[in-house]
């Protein structure tokens, strides 16, 4: 009946070993934020061709919070977020 014990805590202490070295936190260093955002050099932008669209997006704060009154610009247009940090722009020219 030891025996039996015995292999139970031995696959249990493997499993919870398992289980701490799998789950690991991701830190803020392990992902840096970089500031300047690398420059696109495959992506063509014809701006002489122009589209008519809805845009809408969030905008968050680095905690992932909803940041309200927020003025959000595309172009010549702007909008501000409501208390949910949610705008939308409704038929704004953009470039294709």
């Amino acid at each position: 009946m030891r025996k039996d014990y015995t292999k139970a805590l031995l696959l249990l202490s493997v499993l919870i070993i398992i289980l701490v070295i799998g789950c690991k936190r991701e830190s803020v260093l392990d992902n840096p934020i970089d500031p300047v955002p690398p420059t696109p050099t495959s992506i063509v932008v014809n701006d002489l061709t122009q589209v008519t669209a809805n845009v809408s997006g969030i905008v968050l704060d680095e905690s992932n919070a909803p940041i309200a009154s927020a003025i959000v610009t595309s172009g010549a247009a702007a909008t501000t977020t409501n208390s949910n940090g949610m705008f939308i722009f409704q038929n704004i020219s953009l470039s294709k």
